[in-house]
């Protein structure tokens, strides 16, 4: 592993204040357990992108076993999809009938500091959904059990890592105070947008609209700080939304759309999930807490949502960058 992500895992593991006891290190990342569920989180080789070389960090959460891909237990996941926050719900690419939480985002040299941060809250929040979602999500399916696993050498930890409690209780009680993306920082982002390739940019201090060409219409990207989540409080919603399937060449479920994206080489951050919202209408959504906030995140999610739609239509790619996305 390069020296750049070996530091990036070493910092993120650190950031987290992982007991070593219930964590397992290997070459390019590391597994661990807060409690019953594994967590996982490690980095790509990097690649030569013009010039540039950039990495993928991933983190992914076992959450459901025995999952069959049929098309009402993807409507079901649909519609959960569209509460999603920092990650997406996938199924183990070893294992169809394993149901995760996933997330990635790409990082370079310039990045690395943000990337990490940025991880370390990612993780435990997606680790904290995954325990408080998987006995629910159990209940909806006689065939589904809780994906629980132990430690290989210290076995089944009997009290919770204190992260699981921290980290929601510290991202609620920051979202009780108003959207920190509000005000200057939506009309700073409603000015990036501003131009080709958008066709329209609208906005004020509370949210930005922007449209994109799409083969027979428009798509458009929305950034939101009214709404509230009910789990992290205030911050920012962020979708794209895709009007239409043209040459009918999309995944038909929002758990098919964050697969091939995290197969894909999008230089895209997947924070968030797909879904559908109402038919035809496909969206990626992230939902960014105010514990988050620092001008990069803001203007990563926005410019992350870019999408090239000739790579989205006629290539097995979801959001590509744009010409005006700089990887952020």
């Amino acid at each position: 592993m390069s020296t750049l992500g070996a530091q990036l895992i070493d910092s993120v593991y650190n950031r987290m204040k992982i007991d070593d006891t219930w964590g397992v290190r290997y070459e390019n990342g590391f597994i661990w357990w807060s409690d019953r569920l594994r967590q996982r989180i490690w980095i790509e080789d990097p690649f030569d992108d013009d010039g540039m070389e950039i990495w993928r960090v991933h983190c992914r959460t076992d959450l459901i076993k025995g999952f069959d891909g049929t098309p009402e237990n993807m409507q079901a996941l649909d519609k959960l999809s569209a509460l999603a926050t920092l990650s997406g719900f996938v199924r183990d690419p070893s294992d169809a009938s394993r149901l995760q939480l996933a997330s990635n985002i790409y990082v370079h040299k310039q990045t690395a500091r943000w990337v990490a941060a940025m991880i370390a809250w990612i993780a435990p929040i997606q680790n904290y959904e995954a325990h408080a979602a998987c006995d629910s999500l159990a209940d909806l399916n006689q065939a589904w059990s809780v994906d629980e696993s132990n430690h290989p050498d210290s076995g089944k930890r009997d009290i919770p890592d204190i992260l699981l409690g921290m980290v929601p209780k510290h991202a609620e009680l920051t979202g009780r105070t108003p959207s920190q993306y509000a005000g200057n920082e939506m009309i700073r982002i409603q000015g990036l947008l501003d131009g080709p390739p958008s066709l329209l940019t609208t906005g004020d201090g509370q949210g930005v609209t922007a449209e994109y060409p799409f083969p027979g219409q428009s798509m458009q990207m929305v950034l939101k700080t009214t709404e509230q989540h009910p789990i992290v409080g205030n911050g920012m919603l962020t979708m794209l939304k895709l009007p239409g399937n043209p040459g009918e060449v999309l995944p038909k479920s929002g758990v098919e759309f964050n697969e091939l994206e995290l197969r894909s080489m999008t230089r895209s951050h997947m924070v968030g999930s797909w879904c559908t919202l109402q038919e035809n209408v496909r969206a990626f959504v992230t939902f960014a807490p105010n514990i988050l906030f620092v001008p990069e995140t803001t203007e990563s999610l926005a410019m992350n949502n870019l999408m090239d739609c000739s790579a989205t239509i006629g290539q097995p790619t979801t959001r590509g960058t744009s010409n005006i996305s700089n990887a952020v």
